[in-house]
């Protein structure tokens, strides 16, 4: 599925230019309430932790990180198109386990 969004993002990146820029946003964990209502408070602090030591940044995202990512593309990436921008600490380059 990821490696399919990326190929359309780059498709349409290269069809829609100039007038249309197209970017992709890539979260990997992130902490939301999501994840304390569906696993509960313990297990979802647990899974960021886990995320977190292997992560190379050693952290899970928040949501904020991921909103920063798109306002920079939106705002501030004028000259910025056909990319992926991996709002994961890192994890996307971390060593497999």
């Amino acid at each position: 599925m990821k490696a399919a969004l990326e190929t359309m993002s780059l498709s349409l990146a290269r069809s829609l230019a100039p007038e249309v820029r197209v970017n992709v946003v890539a979260p990997g964990h992130t902490n939301t309430p999501w994840h304390v209502q569906m696993r509960g408070a313990e297990r979802a602090a647990e899974v960021a932790r886990r995320y977190a030591g292997i992560a190379p940044l050693k952290a899970a995202s928040e949501p904020e990180d991921v909103a920063d990512a798109i306002v920079w593309l939106i705002e501030g990436a004028r000259r910025v198109t056909g990319e992926v921008i991996y709002v994961d600490a890192g994890m996307h380059i971390a060593n497999p386990r």
